[in-house]
């Protein structure tokens, strides 16, 4: 039983709901009404603000505690802005060109089910466990017992590898979009349009630069692209690059370690590049965009030279 349910029924979960229900559905509800979809609404700015208010509070364990046993004044400290809330978890839809759409989930079904059939196995253990340790349990009692547990072992594989299957289908899915991005964003490269692509890089740059967790983003974006550019396309590039690129933006990725967004980025940057390297993109054209966008990311994430 909860002091009030106010924030469960902004989120629209229950107030039961676990830390990824509330995640899963602060994203889904806050991308609708983010902002940037809708300049000037102030309905859909305080609807954002409210969504990011209900989150910070439920997704935080001790702030949650405090809510459930005495709701808003229960409440201490101040709230982070919501932009860079929303930023900070999944990277900013100014970013989904570059790492995709972070914050998409699988299918509610699939992953319910694979969370009740985990529960359901735990619950069984516990049970065969008692049994063992119980001198009054029979040996029928106990074989019985295995047979359920072996059966629900059985379901809770069969529902992980369906989760595996869809989750590895939207990374697959974000990796394609995010390759696509990539090459066209090259295609003014690769007509010989050289002075635009650096213009039009340099302005992206600048543009991001100013999103909520920008220059932190920058900063990890311009070193997940060049690491994995190495990794997948040989650090023998032949270009005199070598050690310079990566201690050009050592200082920028260190700078935004504890963005989650990050770490979610990293994984779709290493299968886009691999899978742009697929579709024959040349090693010159991946790193002159990597270099372009990381040269701009260092200037702002590295200390400021006096």
């Amino acid at each position: 039983m909860v002091f009030e349910e106010e924030y469960y029924k902004i989120l629209g979960v229950p107030t039961t709901a676990s830390a990824a229900d509330i995640k899963r559905a602060y994203y889904r509800k806050a991308r609708d009404c983010h902002p940037d979809k809708h300049p000037g609404d102030a309905t859909k700015e305080a609807q954002f603000k409210a969504l990011s208010e209900a989150y910070q509070t439920l997704f935080d364990a001790e702030r949650r505690a405090a809510y459930d046993q005495w709701g808003k004044s229960g409440q201490g400290g101040a709230y982070v802005d919501p932009r860079e809330v929303f930023a900070a978890v999944f990277g900013g839809p100014e970013f989904v060109p570059l790492v995709g759409e972070l914050g998409e989930q699988v299918d509610e079904g699939v992953q319910r089910a694979a969370d009740a059939a985990a529960a359901a196995l735990q619950l069984k253990q516990q049970v065969l466990f008692t049994l063992h340790t119980s001198p009054s349990a029979t040996r029928e009692q106990i074989t019985a017992c295995e047979a359920e547990m072996a059966a629900l072992q059985y379901e809770a594989q069969e529902k992980a590898a369906a989760l595996e299957t869809a989750t590895a289908a939207l990374q697959a899915a974000r990796v394609a979009g995010v390759a696509d991005a990539l090459l066209a964003r090259l295609a003014s490269w690769e007509a010989g349009q050289r002075d635009e692509f650096r213009a039009q890089a340099a302005q992206d740059a600048e543009r991001l630069r100013g999103c909520p967790m920008g220059e932190k983003m920058l900063g990890a974006i311009g070193y997940a692209y060049v690491r994995q550019t190495h990794k997948v396309m040989g650090s023998d590039t032949g270009l005199g690059l070598g050690r310079a690129i990566e201690d050009m933006v050592e200082g920028g990725h260190k700078a935004c370690e504890g963005a989650s967004a990050v770490g979610s980025a990293m994984g779709t940057l290493t299968l886009t590049l691999t899978l742009t390297r697929t579709r024959t993109l040349t090693l010159t054209l991946t790193l002159t965009l990597t270099l372009t966008l990381t040269r701009w990311a260092a200037r702002w994430a590295s200390p400021r030279r006096t």
